[in-house]
């Protein structure tokens, strides 16, 4: 966040909340605009310290058929260049469907790298961000830059 221009930040997959948190203070120093979803918000644990940090909180089930429509619905008032952070239960089927949501110049990020997804699953106009610096500190997330046609 602090090495790109992004404007929001969203989360793919709340579970209880503590990378929801995190990433609610980070933007909120940051002034980026964050919002966090998952299919079931009753196990979210941190709810009112995020709200209180101005995250938004959407109960969609990505990986349903009507997931991208309604992601689509989240994302479309948010200001760019948004990011996407990839840690649902499917970060293969999150990747195909919601890469071709970002406007070019968006950025995706996917945790779990190495033990969810590799450098196989990586498809589309996309170019490595900070990959050197993830690598350096064996990091679980890896970033990229949607690039459209000028990767």
């Amino acid at each position: 966040m602090g090495s790109s221009q992004v404007s929001a930040l969203v989360e793919l997959g709340a579970w209880q909340g503590g990378m929801a948190l995190f990433l609610s203070f980070q933007c909120h120093i940051r002034g980026i605009s964050f919002a966090t979803v998952d299919v079931n918000l009753e196990q979210f644990q941190c709810r009112q310290q995020c709200e209180d940090l101005g995250a938004r909180l959407f109960a969609i089930d990505l990986l349903s058929a009507s997931g991208p429509a309604a992601l689509r619905e989240v994302l479309e008032p948010m200001r760019r260049p948004l990011a996407l952070f990839c840690d649902n239960g499917n970060k293969r089927q999150e990747w195909r469907s919601f890469l071709p949501l970002l406007a070019e110049w968006g950025f995706i990020a996917v945790h779990d790298w190495g033990h969810e997804f590799t450098q196989d699953y990586v498809t589309g106009p996309v170019e490595p961000v900070l990959l050197r610096e993830c690598e350096s500190v064996s990091s679980l997330t890896r970033f990229f830059r949607v690039c459209g046609d000028r990767c």
